[in-house]
């Protein structure tokens, strides 16, 4: 069984698909610091996330996935395959 202090602080993931959902969670609340307040997070987080100035921690994660109802997996599915779209698209062009 894990437990927190074995799983670590930090996620490898694709920014890509991270800064797509921060995006959409700009627009929904009309700024940054107001998404972050709503999910009850530093608002510095949030923007050094969506200026690519840190990674997602898995916590923070964890408050993305909580405000939008859903699993952390499923969050990180949506960014994984977000991430391999944008990606695709970049060869495609």
């Amino acid at each position: 069984m894990l437990t927190t202090s074995v799983v670590p602080a930090r996620l490898h993931i694709e920014m890509s698909g991270l800064l797509e959902i921060i995006e959409e969670l700009k627009e929904e609340y009309g700024s940054i610091n107001a998404a972050a307040r709503a999910m009850g997070m530093p608002q510095a987080t949030l923007h050094n996330l969506y200026k690519g100035k840190e990674q997602a921690r898995i916590d923070t994660l964890r408050l993305i996935a909580a405000h939008r109802r859903q699993p952390l997996w499923k969050l990180v599915r949506e960014i994984e395959n977000r991430s391999r779209d944008t990606s695709a698209d970049k060869v495609a062009v």
